[in-house]
């Protein structure tokens, strides 16, 4: 095994994805210095409240989106979805203003399946995460055909007065887009 002086050994742990979709940003550029890479954003690694760690994807001064694609098309009932979002305000990370959920079948067909608005996006308070979940139902075999889930994150603009940084662009940080279908 080595003395502790001359030889070592390294121990490598993985993480397995808790599915088969993979996650792309489409609109927004990250940060190279806040991206660990596309795949981050679905392998269930959860980003803690210390940003610095590396987990968060972060975008600064721009909407976001993101699309969720199986890896085939999927013929699902229902899906329950959870996103997982920074708030650090004292360092430029704000909740977005908006997030929606677009649902785009294997024909095309896209639609606004879900939406919601955080009134604290730039309010002063400690450091903490927050997540947005939903679900979707398909009504239809047809509705049922998901060819990628697509989420939208309206960047809230820039920093109020109040904020040391005043007049700044904040920070849109997320890191995990979970799913789990019926």
């Amino acid at each position: 095994m080595g003395d502790g002086i001359t030889t070592h050994r390294s121990i490598a742990r993985t993480t397995k994805k808790p599915h088969d979709w993979t996650a792309q940003i489409t609109h927004g550029q990250p940060n190279p210095q806040y991206h660990p890479g596309d795949a981050s954003l679905v392998d269930g690694v959860r980003g803690d409240v210390d940003w610095r760690k590396g987990e968060w994807t972060g975008i600064q001064g721009q909407d976001l989106v993101v699309e969720l694609r199986p890896a085939r098309v999927k013929r699902l009932k229902e899906l329950q979805l959870k996103v997982t979002l920074l708030k650090d305000i004292k360092s430029w990370i704000a909740l977005p203003d908006s997030v929606q959920l677009w649902v785009v079948l294997d024909d095309g067909t896209e639609w606004l399946a879900a939406e919601s608005a955080w009134a604290e996006a730039k309010t002063d308070e400690p450091s903490y995460i927050a997540s947005w979940t939903t679900s979707y139902r398909a009504e239809t075999a047809r509705e049922g055909r998901i060819a990628a889930l697509r989420f939208r994150f309206s960047n809230p603009g820039v920093l109020p007065e109040w904020h040391p940084g005043a007049g700044g662009e904040t920070f849109i940080f997320i890191d995990e887009l979970e799913l789990s279908t019926k």
